[in-house]
């Protein structure tokens, strides 16, 4: 959906992930005369594959103006229940990757004092709900790194902003919840990937740090739950149940 906003404006596009064939759909899908785009296939676990497809990229577009770190995956589970090798790739993808993307194309953007990197975070960056450690320590991990780096660049024109995300209907929270839990939150209503493409698309117009696409009040009460954490947890016990691998 980010993409396709963004091609409705005429930003040249280029997609990069692990699934050619659900990106060569996308691209086939928004070019058009005077837009174009382009796949790129890369193993976000893999150091080489993602150096590999910054190359490509180079090679087709040379200059970066906006990246949007949006790839991730998570999964609900028991802390025991989740391989070791499951949590480094969770690592890798969420907060490693993101990290080699913004040092291979900030350079250039400072070169030119012009661009703006925008990573698509999760409330799980601000608060760990229970059965997602891997996963929240993933995200707040990027938090906390482009906190630091908003800091580094407040002087220049580029921008870095955390757009931060409350449950939203998409193939990764079906994968990375059982049923119940998705269908519990749905009558929460779900946020939509169109909406999260529109709020992206206005804070690269409008610059912003930190930008929640849920209620303002949630965030501020996921914060607030850091300084009484027992408390919280009976307050949310509802909506994150054990998941069904639960046994006393």
């Amino acid at each position: 959906a980010i993409a396709e906003e963004l091609s409705s404006y005429g930003v040249k596009v280029a997609l990069l992930a692990r699934s050619k064939d659900k990106l060569d759909d996308v691209v086939e899908k928004i070019t058009r005369p005077g837009n174009e785009a382009l796949a790129l296939k890369s193993d976000l676990r893999d150091k080489a594959s993602i150096l590999s497809a910054i190359i490509e990229y180079k090679k087709q577009f040379g200059s970066l103006d906006f990246l949007i770190n949006n790839a991730g995956f998570g999964v609900r589970r028991l802390w025991q229940d989740i391989p070791l090798d499951m949590e480094l790739e969770m690592m890798a993808v969420n907060y490693l990757a993101p990290v080699i993307l913004i040092r291979h194309f900030l350079p250039d953007m400072l070169h030119r004092d012009t661009g703006h990197i925008v990573n698509i975070n999760s409330f799980a960056g601000i608060y760990s709900a229970p059965y997602q450690g891997a996963y929240a320590a993933s995200k707040s991990a990027l938090v906390s790194y482009a906190t630091s780096l908003a800091y580094e660049l407040e002087k220049t024109n580029v921008h870095i902003s955390s757009v931060f995300l409350g449950p939203t209907d998409t193939e990764f929270i079906r994968s990375a919840h059982d049923e119940d839990w998705v269908d519990n939150h749905k009558k929460s209503k779900l946020n939509t990937t169109k909406n999260v493409a529109k709020v992206v698309i206005s804070t690269l117009v409008n610059p912003k740090e930190s930008v929640v696409v849920e209620s303002p009040l949630i965030l501020w009460a996921a914060r607030l739950t850091n300084l009484n954490p027992r408390l919280a947890r009976k307050l949310i016990e509802k909506k994150h149940a054990p998941p069904k691998n639960f046994s006393e």
